[in-house]
C-alpha cells in the first residue's frame, strides 16, 4: 500500500515536471512564429526602418507577458 502511494506520488511529480517544456513551448511559439515572418525582412542593414523594429520587439514583449500571466494563472507555472 506505502509502495502504491509512494510511486503514485512520483508519477505526479515526474507529469507536472513534463508538462513545464510544453508549457514553454506554448509560450515561445507565438513569438519564434513573429520573429521568423519578421526576421529576415526586418533588419536589412542601411533599409532597417527603426520604428517597424521596435513595434515588432514591443509586439513579441507584450506577447510573451501576456502568455507568461496567463500560464501562471492557469498554475502552470
Amino acid at each position: 500500500m506505502i509502495a502504491e502511494f509512494s510511486k503514485a506520488r512520483t508519477d505526479t511529480k515526474m507529469t507536472i515536471r513534463a508538462g513545464r517544456p510544453a508549457v514553454i513551448a506554448a509560450i515561445t511559439l507565438p513569438i519564434t512564429a513573429l520573429s521568423s515572418a519578421n526576421g529576415m525582412n526586418l533588419v536589412v542593414s542601411d533599409h532597417t526602418q527603426g520604428n517597424h523594429l521596435v513595434a515588432v520587439l514591443l509586439l513579441m514583449a507584450v506577447m510573451s507577458a501576456t502568455l507568461l500571466g496567463w500560464a501562471k494563472r492557469q498554475g502552470w507555472w
